[in-house]
């Protein structure tokens, strides 16, 4: 009677090991495209930038990977020694790119202050444009609008941070 109990875990086991087998051939086959993007953060003291590497993956829209690039932008450094780019209630609420042109929404979380961040309403602005800038070669303009309001004569939200 222990045969059959025998040969139908035997047939178990192969099923799964077949399937399991077949699954990683066509992730290895059929792997989504990925590529490296570099990320700018200004320095835990400082205002200086500098970037980290991320792997994200590739779309087939501009205005998806533009998304993902700002996406990693507001999910913070990897790297202890950056600090944030924008405060951490930052969302992404779209992205556009229309020829040479990305348009970026965000939240009005980038206008509250947060102690952990040392850069101006305004840096953090350019510190996301030269984000883009420097992975997108082809888009010349960015205009990044909070709740798609373009904030032109926003006062700084904060001082600079003593250097040194």
């Amino acid at each position: 009677m222990k045969y059959p109990l025998y040969s139908s875990r035997v047939l178990w086991f192969s099923l799964f090991a077949a399937a399991l087998l077949i699954s990683i051939i066509l992730f290895v086959a059929f792997r989504p495209a990925r590529t490296q993007r570099v990320v700018f953060f200004p320095r835990a003291v400082g205002t200086e930038l500098t970037g980290e590497r991320r792997v994200v993956p590739v779309r087939n829209d501009p205005s998806e990977d533009v998304a993902l690039l700002v996406g990693e932008a507001l999910y913070g450094p990897n790297r202890l020694e950056n600090s944030r780019v924008v405060p951490r209630e930052t969302r992404l609420r779209g992205v556009i790119v229309r020829g040479n042109r990305a348009f970026i929404d965000l939240s009005d979380g980038i206008l509250s202050d947060s102690p952990d961040l040392n850069l101006t309403f305004s840096e953090s602005l350019e510190a996301i444009r030269h984000t883009v800038h420097y992975n997108f070669r082809d888009i010349e303009d960015v205009l990044i609008t909070v709740e798609g309001e373009v904030p032109y004569g926003r006062a700084e939200r904060r001082p600079r941070a003593p250097n040194g």
